[in-house]
């Protein structure tokens, strides 16, 4: 059976409910609080592949710190974003199967960064993907599935998730594992907008992509 979880769109973190919360209550509210746990919980903790869970996390400043310590080959971390998923192994807690809070991988979905694309969150662009060294063959393409799961059942869901791989670096076989599908081909741009000079990323060298789409 589906739960239609949209209403519980928080985080794991804050959904864990403590016994003394529940004082005062009747037998009948008390089995309400849980089952509402137990849904955020399935809203914001994901099942991947051999013990591991994607977990939403906020993306704030702990989250752009570990971002920018990942070795991901764009240094600087995203300003701001829709939501975060990330890997952490699995463990039980009082509700359920949750995170360890310790994160392996990292999924952020922001808005489209082409501004001719719909901008009103009915469109979700993935802008980072870090995953660390010694996770199981095939996590990358599970945690994009959850990804899209989590934006289709969010309190405001999307429609489209896109993302862009770099050619000259990967096939980008983990997206067509996930069930995306070829959308289009962009050519790097020598001209426009350019980043900060004592930015990182200020001295990084536009690259053809191409553009992966998956209608949800």
């Amino acid at each position: 059976m589906r739960l239609d979880v949209r209403a519980f769109d928080i985080p794991a973190q804050g959904a864990l409910l403590r016994p003394h919360l529940l004082s005062g209550r009747s037998e009948a509210q008390t089995q309400r609080g849980a089952q509402a746990v137990r849904a955020a919980l399935q809203m914001s903790c994901y099942p991947l592949i051999d013990g591991f869970v994607a977990v939403r996390v906020p993306y704030d400043n702990r989250t752009r710190q570990w971002l920018a310590r990942s070795g991901h080959y764009l240094d600087n971390p995203p300003p701001g974003a829709l939501f975060a998923l990330a890997v952490q192994q699995a463990t039980h807690g009082l509700f359920g199967t949750v995170g360890d809070g310790t994160m392996r991988g990292l999924c952020v979905v922001g808005r489209p960064i082409a501004r001719e694309l719909p901008q009103d969150s009915t469109w979700g662009e993935i802008v980072r993907f870090v995953l660390v060294d010694g996770l199981p063959h095939g996590m990358a393409s599970a945690l994009l599935r959850a990804t899209a799961e989590y934006a289709r059942n969010r309190r405001n869901p999307m429609r489209v998730l896109i993302a862009y791989h770099d050619r000259t670096r990967h096939t980008g076989c983990i997206y067509r594992k996930a069930g995306f599908r070829k959308d289009a081909q962009v050519r790097a741009r020598t001209t426009g907008w350019g980043s900060r000079d004592n930015r990182k990323s200020a001295d990084y060298a536009a690259t053809p992509k191409r553009r992966w789409r998956l209608d949800l």
